[in-house]
């Protein structure tokens, strides 16, 4: 609603705080992340499917609109593993025949996972701005490339795959290649 009525929920279950949110382009399925497990709701609240669990906490997930494939990240550094070097990314899909991957990525920390429409590329940002490209099999699809900025956050696709959005201090549009395609400058509110 674009008035801020209530259309769905409320969603309980998790016992802790919730880290992370997504929902489907048709607004019927909802993932939710805390207590190092994965849900997905119906719109009316009702928990359909844990997908996930992790060692470690998630610091991004994402659906795909079709609801289908599911991404997680996060470091796996921590008391229970002092010897990580990078961040991992989880990759589900399809209840009706799960498949799991693991994918070790580079990077102490992933900041952000987005995933295109159609579940097919994965695009992930770490906290040492490196963005890359996979496919849902986890496989490197173009070149990774670092971003300018202080720090990366967040990492979007458009909705056909074709362009990377990553929002450090201000919102940065580059292509699959790399290529810095435009820039959004944060507004000073002085």
């Amino acid at each position: 609603s674009t008035k801020g009525e209530l259309v769905g929920g409320p969603f309980t279950g998790h016992m802790g705080r919730i880290t992370t949110i997504d929902i489907t382009a048709d607004g019927q399925s909802i993932l939710s992340y805390g207590d190092r497990l994965a849900k997905i709701w119906n719109r009316q609240g009702d928990s359909i499917d844990i997908v996930a669990s992790s060692s470690a906490p998630v610091t991004s997930s994402a659906m795909s609109d079709d609801g289908n494939t599911i991404i997680t990240s996060n470091s796996e550094l921590g008391p229970e593993n002092p010897d990580a070097t990078g961040g991992v990314l989880k990759i589900w899909q399809s209840s009706e025949a799960p498949l799991f991957q693991k994918f070790d990525l580079p990077s102490r920390q992933v900041r952000s996972v987005s995933i295109d429409e159609h579940g097919k590329t994965v695009a992930v940002v770490g906290q040492d701005k490196t963005v890359w490209l996979l496919n849902a099999q986890g496989q490197l699809i173009e070149k990774s490339f670092k971003i300018s900025g202080e720090r990366s956050f967040s990492v979007a696709l458009s909705m056909d795959g074709q362009t990377i959005s990553v929002v450090d201090n201000n919102i940065q549009k580059i292509s699959r290649k790399g290529e810095l395609v435009d820039t959004w400058e944060e507004v000073s509110s002085s």
